[in-house]
């Protein structure tokens, strides 16, 4: 009677393998993974019966790793058509203009991110000084957002102006 398969064992091979496939790409041979995995390939072939099983295996995991991820924007309300995503120095506060060509000025949402949970919160928008917003950047000190609009400026916001979003951050829009 042959050993049991475990399949923690083989989660964890998984996981490490994706993370060496998600920085060095994918391998030809098993002897790079098994090295990241601290293992053998003769073990890899134990948990995934062929090569091309554990590389489709790899690829799901990083798919999913990537759906997980980009997940938390999809479910996230607050804006239509994210056209660019900029977070604050600290991580903590997380910015996306919102591009819509029905409206006549594009928006700044700002969403408060809780890392430890990997979730986001509403935290309050404000308008683009023009519309469609196509790039966002904030200062290194965090006090200032610049947004560039692909088209033209808002009655009254010519040149550049400042808007507040919320808290001590201002909008400088470059038309």
């Amino acid at each position: 009677m042959g050993r049991h398969k475990q399949p923690e064992i083989r989660a964890r091979l998984l996981e490490a393998c994706t993370d060496y496939a998600l920085q060095h790409g994918l391998p030809d041979r098993l002897g790079p993974l098994a090295t990241a995995t601290g293992t053998s390939p003769r073990m890899l072939l134990y948990h995934f019966a062929t090569k091309d099983d554990l590389l489709r295996a790899v690829l799901r995991r990083a798919r999913a790793r990537q759906r997980q991820s980009f997940g938390v924007l999809g479910v996230t309300p607050g804006y239509d058509n994210p056209s660019w995503l900029a977070f604050d120095p600290m991580h903590h506060r997380l910015y996306a203009t919102s591009e819509v060509a029905e409206w006549s000025e594009g928006l700044v949402v700002a969403y408060d991110v809780d890392v430890a949970h990997g979730k986001l919160a509403f935290a309050g928008l404000t308008a683009s000084g023009g519309s469609s917003p196509c790039h966002i950047a904030i200062a290194a000190d965090g006090t200032t957002l610049a947004v560039s609009n692909y088209g033209t400026a808002s009655p009254g916001a010519r040149g550049d102006h400042s808007r507040p979003v919320r808290g001590s951050i201002s909008v400088v829009a470059f038309l």
